[in-house]
């Protein structure tokens, strides 16, 4: 499976290559380096959401909720959606986050959980959930 192909923006290649680093591990000194999955969590339009990076998976809060309701979510929804997948359809959970997610990492987070679970491997030791700085 190749890359998607940047635009000619010297600003949009840098977010690919950096992403490309962070997602294959290149990047040892972040504290987003792991083993587990990372989360990005974010508020918008009134409401939580929650971000798979590795995988493009996300979850949202009721309009009103809080950072928490969006990870509880995140995790019981993503616990369902390991439980059935297949070896045939695993790869296809397994594309990363779209790109804005990546930028808003990249522009600074702070770690405000982590779970692990037995459900999670082999694919993954733990959920670590980052919000972003402001």
């Amino acid at each position: 499976m190749s890359e998607p192909k940047p635009s000619e923006s010297p600003d949009r290649e840098a977010i690919h290559e950096a992403a490309r680093a962070w997602r294959h591990g290149w990047f040892r000194s972040s504290p987003l380096v792991s083993g587990d999955l990372r989360v990005l969590v974010t508020k918008d339009f009134g409401s939580w959401f929650a971000q798979g990076m590795e995988i493009d998976y996300f979850s949202a809060s009721e309009h009103g909720g809080d950072a928490d309701e969006a990870t509880e979510r995140f995790e019981e929804g993503l616990r369902r959606t390991l439980k059935i997948q297949t070896a045939e359809s695993m790869p296809k959970l397994l594309r990363p986050a779209p790109e804005k997610y990546w930028t808003m990492a990249f522009a600074g987070v702070e770690e405000i959980g982590w779970t692990s679970a037995d459900w999670l491997r082999p694919w993954f030791s733990g959920i670590r959930f980052y919000r972003v700085t402001e």
